[in-house]
């Protein structure tokens, strides 16, 4: 082993003498910016609600609706923070902040739910004045025509006439069908109707019309009568309309009777004149 004499110009390295400084130096003291120095101007910020920032609520939840500009500052030791107690140039947003998708009410048939017919989505944008408005951007419905269910729910529609109850139409049961907007449309199955004027019935129990002759006389003719009387459908309003069958009545001229030395006779229309 061999051993370094010591030579005269050699530095001390444990008391900084003999021929030079001190290789270890001690760090003088930490300076910071003073607090609330501005350190940065942040633009167009978000403006957290916790820090009084306004906000608007969609479908239950606070969503920011605020920008603005606010100084990052100095804490004095060395940190610093965002001085949104004096944020400025406070405006409302027009950005985009959630998205949103959405049914068509449910089809209930008969008491089941066949869901909805239609199904929406899209984006939900501030709209810069403090609210929002939503913005769509796709979604389908089921196709016109395609099926939804069938029942065998029979039924029919009826008026009624003095020779009876008559049936203009009936049905088995139902299909139904998707109308492409979201609803739902039906048709009948094994579908029968009656057309305009078909035969209903015959009532034939036959009638008179009288006329008092002259008025205020007590004295009543008869001026025409029937054998029978036959119904027909009336499909306009859905009623009935009839003739009458065996029709006599009283021509023009034809002599009634005297009275009070006045002789009187019919005008064809089931009045009369003297």
């Amino acid at each position: 082993m061999s051993v370094r004499l010591k030579y005269a110009g050699d530095k001390d390295i444990s008391a900084g003498r003999s021929g030079g400084a001190s290789i270890f130096a001690l760090p003088g003291p930490v300076s910071f910016p003073p607090a609330g120095t501005i350190l940065e101007t942040l633009t167009a910020q978000t403006y957290p609600i916790s820090e009084g920032g306004g906000y608007v609520t969609y479908n239950s939840t606070q969503y920011a609706n605020q920008n603005a500009d606010v100084y990052r500052k100095a804490d004095g030791v060395g940190g610093n923070y965002l001085d949104w107690a004096n944020a400025f140039n406070v405006v409302y947003s027009s950005a985009q902040f959630t998205t949103y998708s959405s049914n068509s009410a449910d089809i209930i048939i008969n008491g089941t739910n066949y869901g909805a017919g239609c199904s929406y989505y899209g984006d939900v944008y501030h709209d810069g004045a403090g609210g929002y408005t939503e913005v769509g951007t796709g979604g389908s419905c089921y196709s016109s025509g395609s099926s939804i269910t069938s029942d065998s729910n029979a039924g029919s529609n009826s008026i009624s006439t003095p020779v009876g109850t008559f049936t203009y139409e009936s049905w088995t049961g139902n299909d139904y069908f998707h109308d492409g907007l979201g609803g739902y449309y039906s048709t009948y199955q094994g579908y029968t109707s009656q057309p305009d004027g078909a035969f209903i019935g015959t009532d034939s129990t036959g009638g008179s019309n009288q006329t008092e002759v002259p008025s205020g006389s007590g004295n009543s003719y008869t001026y025409s009568t029937w054998s029978s009387i036959d119904y027909y459908f009336q499909l306009s309003g859905y009623t009935y309309t009839y003739t009458y069958q065996g029709v006599v009545s009283a021509n023009y001229g034809d002599y009634i009777t005297n009275y009070s030395g006045t002789d009187y006779y019919w005008d064809g229309n089931g009045g009369y004149y003297s």
